[in-house]
């Protein structure tokens, strides 16, 4: 690898130049990146597989970079000059943008005006404006010698023109005019969209976006996607606006400066550079005033607009393909559920409801179609046929699809369970893909004597059984837990969730004598060939050991090694049954016989119980020293030989299990409920509660804090315990959080009653009231902060029935509980804290001390809490500085935020009832992809979640009915009372038609001086 790439990638990565030579060697000798994620962890240092895929990517970045840089190189250096500092940008140019500047130059291009105008001889015209010599004449006089009517020059204005129309081109085509208004662009746009036709039906997607406009370096990934698709079905117009008079004099300041110095400027007709060195004010600068008024509407901005929309939507692509990739692996690593006897229900209406019973390895057992909905309505008849289902194979589990009928088939099923009095449970699985497994090659090649229908219910039934094996025979694009996945590169998706199915595969393993070829096709290192010859040999008797592999058609010594670690092979040698790759087997044996044992003791149950004791807590540094690997390897071996059937899935979550169906009406404000997170996406999370609509989790409502990636804070797949805010029973919208309901400041709680279960009371240690949560990770809700064990909590919804398989399920726990100050450093996904750390007060608000207490700041433990997520964000220039060093950041700028007030006519202007209550609004929601239209009105009419208590007891305004602060006593060192606080939403929505004064973007490369 060159140097200079070596360089590029160990600053963007933060590694050392050394490790990064490492890697890129390991790649570049044909390792798959998985393997080398699993099995050369000494020489990564332990990276992971996204640091590695981050270090792939970064890589072949900065190769197609050097090749531009190479390009431009090649152009430009045939010319007699090339200023130092034009020189000095190409070579430290990083961004892809500003060296395609320089390539552009030499692309073959249609005739233009300004070429046209050349030819006729008015170059020379063109360069004397252009260099603007002192002691020349005026504009009129010189024009009047490039008069020529034998070369169509018949006029002063004609020569002019023709000159205006070369120096236009020159100024387009100009690297540092281009990167300047690229600059301005990014800092200052905004993006707009209307409709593209008066009149006519506007789908209800699109109709949050017909007067719609924001600040390019506030727009999220989904708006961008949702926009495109409005543009590609001809439904919006979009454009990029820019103040003109700003865009025009940072041209000028380039093309016509006022100060003197010396810079390189390409003369675009000859493709050479020139320097110009203008002595105070421009002779001609009305004159290039003209020439930039025409350049920039016909030439540049178009240009620049297309090049921004371009890199806003590979962006939103980028971020689109990694939610989904994301959201998939959540789904794959779903704990299975294991030696269970499943009853798969497909519900259906005219064609009846498909019914099959699996056995605990998936085999079919028996099938049948039931008619309990339209219009048929056999009731009875299908619960009857659904218990002789049960009754006659002992199915313990049902499974039911949530497809269209998926509710009736629910309360079907609940009445069978309740009138048979039989310990049973079901689960509502999703459908997603069912019908693409039931016409795929390998649906039918399992399964070639049943219906299609039949298929799709039995692949139902084993993703309860195993998730990951049944998902795998599956295009993972037909999933659909996607971010507008129908509007991205289909390619880059495909490698992507190829990828994620790789990883997953990898992590869990495949048995070498029982995997199905679909799950074999994702091992790492196997291609189709390999899979059939593997395939064959097993048809043939079954694979006693891994050596065996080593023989079969097509599998050389590099497809051996990719695949034999992930590869399972039980019954014959310990090891091989194990994630330990056979290069490794000789490391084991000596560390076996340091303790006195040999590799055969692990077949046996009670020498491996005694050699898994005497390696329990045995030192690794000397031991790795001595035996001559590193350390991470050592340990990886060692824990294989610990936990050799070792799952990762089982601390992941399984599917809710329930006894009764939940109707829509049995819902209230404040009820606590479970359910299964089914879909995370930019503006919050789509949770499915027992009912036939999904709730949805606003990313407001994830936490008290910022939070600005959701999939740091759930995953698809995860359970967890949500609160009911607002119901809708008309159109069945359900809105929910996971902040714990906390009493308003200065409100009193009556006599007698119990504080509700969950919620420490004010002053008692962190963590305190909590409901109990169990041991290890199966069945957890995911909670905003991983505190100490509660205290005698309750929970505050009705317990559920049912219980999930493995572990003992949480109880609803407050989902905003305060943070444990001797809390272990919870994992990156913990909830609560978004990656920008805690929110603070806004700008200009003084806190005042708490009723009846001294301000006594943050405790130690709340301090250490808070430097957990990650780096202390850098300070901004000019900002007020808080406690403890912290920065402020300038206000944000935007649409108005609410304001708890207590004036009845504020609340009324926002969007308030007469009692004071945020009303309650809801959009139209589109199921085929997740419109954040809903979303947005959510945000803005949602009731705003109570701030956190101030760290150090500082005062938190109360709303309107709350009574003002107290005054100081006599000697506080307080002088002033608190100001009222500002609740508002961490993603404020976008405002149709509303004046954005975007912030200040990030760090765009700035060009080298001039």
């Amino acid at each position: 690898m060159p140097a200079d790439i070596s360089e590029a990638l160990a600053r963007r990565l933060e590694l050392s130049r050394e490790r990064v030579l490492q890697v890129c060697s390991l790649l570049d000798g044909g390792l798959h990146p998985v393997f080398i994620a699993h099995y050369r962890k000494g020489a990564t240092g332990g990276m992971d597989e996204a640091r590695l895929a981050a270090l792939i990517e970064a890589r072949r970045e900065l190769l197609e970079l050097e090749a531009l840089r190479d390009k431009a190189l090649g152009h430009i250096e045939c010319n007699d000059y090339m200023p130092r500092d034009l020189w000095k940008a190409i070579h430290e140019g990083q961004e892809r943008e500003v060296l395609e500047d320089f390539v552009r130059l030499f692309k073959p291009s249609r005739r233009t005006a300004g070429q046209a105008a050349a030819e006729r001889g008015l170059r020379p015209l063109a360069d004397y404006i252009w260099n603007s010599p002192a002691d020349g004449a005026d504009l009129a006089a010189k024009a009047a010698e490039f008069v020529k009517p034998e070369k169509e020059v018949r006029s002063p204005e004609e020569a002019l023109m023709g000159a205006a129309h070369i120096l236009a081109e020159r100024i387009a085509y100009d690297p540092l005019v281009r990167r300047t208004v690229r600059r301005v662009f990014w800092d200052k746009g905004v993006l707009k969209s209307r409709g593209a036709r008066e009149g006519g039906k506007v789908p209800p997607e699109f109709r949050g976006y017909l007067q719609f406009q924001e600040a390019l370096v506030r727009l999220p990934p989904h708006r961008v996607l949702a926009i495109n698709r409005g543009e590609r079905s001809k439904v919006l117009r979009v454009t990029i606006e820019v103040p003109a008079d700003l865009l025009k004099a940072a041209i000028l300041e380039v093309v016509a400066p006022k100060e003197r110095f010396e810079t390189g400027f390409c003369d675009y007709e000859r493709k050479v550079w020139t320097v110009r060195t203008p002595v105070g004010e421009h002779r001609f600068r009305a004159m290039l005033e003209a020439v930039v008024d025409d350049a920039v509407p016909r030439l540049l901005a178009p240009s620049i607009e297309r090049e921004v929309r371009r890199k806003l939507t590979l962006s939103a692509e980028d971020h689109a393909i990694d939610v989904f990739a994301a959201n998939l692996r959540s789904i794959l690593m779903a704990r299975p559920v294991r030696g269970r006897r499943v009853l798969a229900v497909q519900p259906g209406y005219r064609t009846g409801c498909k019914v099959a019973a699996l056995d605990e390895q998936g085999a079919i057992l028996g099938e049948t179609i039931i008619y309990p909905l339209e219009p048929q309505k056999k009731w009875e008849d299908g619960r009857a046929a659904l218990l002789a289902q049960i009754q006659r194979h002992g199915l313990e589990t049902i499974a039911i699809g949530n497809g269209t009928g998926c509710h009736e088939v629910e309360a079907l099923v609940s009445e069978a369970i309740e009138l048979s009095g039989l310990d049973l449970q079901y689960a509502i699985i999703s459908e997603a893909g069912a019908a693409v497994y039931a016409d795929s090659d390998a649906g039918k090649q399992e399964f070639p004597n049943l219906e299609a229908s039949l298929r799709a219910t039995i692949s139902i039934g084993r993703r309860v059984q195993d998730p990951l094996a049944e998902l795998v025979k599956i295009d993972p694009r037909a999933i659909g837990v996607g971010l507008y996945q129908h509007d991205v590169n289909q390619q880059r998706l495909k490698e992507a969730l190829e990828g994620a199915l790789v990883s997953c595969v990898a992590e869990v393993g495949a048995d070498a004598n029982a995997a199905a070829p679909a799950l074999l096709r994702y091992v790492p290192g196997l291609r189709a060939e390999h899979v059939q010859a593997l395939c064959v040999r097993r048809a043939e008797g079954r694979i006693a050991a891994r050596d065996e592999l080593r023989g079969l058609p097509g599998w050389d010594e590099a497809a051996f090694r990719a695949a034999a670690g992930f590869l399972r092979v039980r019954g014959g040698h310990p090891l091989d049954a194990t994630r330990i790759h056979p290069e490794s087997y000789a490391v084991a044996g000596r560390v076996l016989e340091k303790i006195g044992y040999r590799a055969q003791d692990l077949s046996a149950a009670d020498t491996a119980q005694a050699v898994r004791k005497r390696l329990t807590g045995i030192p690794l540094e000397p031991l790795a020293a001595e035996l001559g690997v590193a350390l991470a390897d050592l340990s990886d071996l060692l824990a294989a030989i610990l936990r050799p059937d070792a799952d990762p899935r089982q601390q992941h979550h399984g599917p809710v299990f329930r006894k009764r169906m939940r109707e829509i009406e049995d819902l209230s404000p404040g009820m606590w409920v479970k359910g299964t997170v089914r879909n995370v996406v930019d503006f919050g999370a789509f949770v499915d509660i027992g009912l036939k609509e999904d709730g949805l989790i606003h990313i407001s409502q994830f936490s008290k804090r910022y939070v600005r990636n959701p999939l740091k804070f759930l995953h698809v797949g995860d359970v967890v315990d949500v609160r009911i805010v607002a119901v809708d029973h008309e159109k069945h919208r359900i809105a929910l959080t996971l902040i714990s309901e906390e009493p308003k400041r200065g409100e009193s709680r009556p006599a007698g009653e119990s504080r509700p279960a969950g919620r420490a009371p004010r002053g008692a240690p962190a963590g305190a009231g909590r409901p109990a949560r169990p041991s290890g990770r199966d069945g957890a809700r995911r909670l905003p902060r991983r505190g100490a064990q509660p205290r005698g909590a309750q929970p505050r919804a009705p317990a559920e029935a049912a219980a999930s398989p493995g572990p003992v399920e949480a109880a609803p726990a407050g989902a905003g509980s305060p943070p444990s100050a001797s809390a272990a450093a919870p994992p990156a996904r913990a909830a609560g804290r978004g990656e920008e750390g805690p929110r603070r007060a806004s700008a200009g608000q003084r806190r005042g001390p708490p009723p009846g207490g001294r301000d006594r700041g943050p405790s130690r433990g709340q301090g250490r809490a808070e430097g957990r997520e990650g780096a202390k964000p850098p300070a901004v220039p000019g900002a007020k500085r808080e406690r403890f060093g912290r920065s402020r950041g300038p206000p944000r700028s935007g649409p108005p935020r609410t304001v708890v007030s207590k004036s009845r006519r504020d609340l009324q202007d926002r969007g308030a009832d007469e009692q004071g209550r945020p009303k309650i609004r809801w959009a139209h929601y589109e199921s085929d992809h997740e419109d954040e239209e809903f979303a947005d009105e959510q945000a803005a009419t949602l009731p705003e979640a109570e701030p956190a208590p101030a760290r150090g007891g500082d005062a938190v305004a109360s709303t309107a009915e709350a009574p003002a602060p107290p005054p100081p006593s006599p000697g506080s060192d307080v002088a002033r009372p608190a100001c009222p606080a500002v609740a508002c939403p961490p993603h404020p929505p976008a405002v149709p038609g509303a004046s954005i004064s975007p912030p200040e973007p990030p760090a765009a490369p700035q060009p080298p001086p001039v």
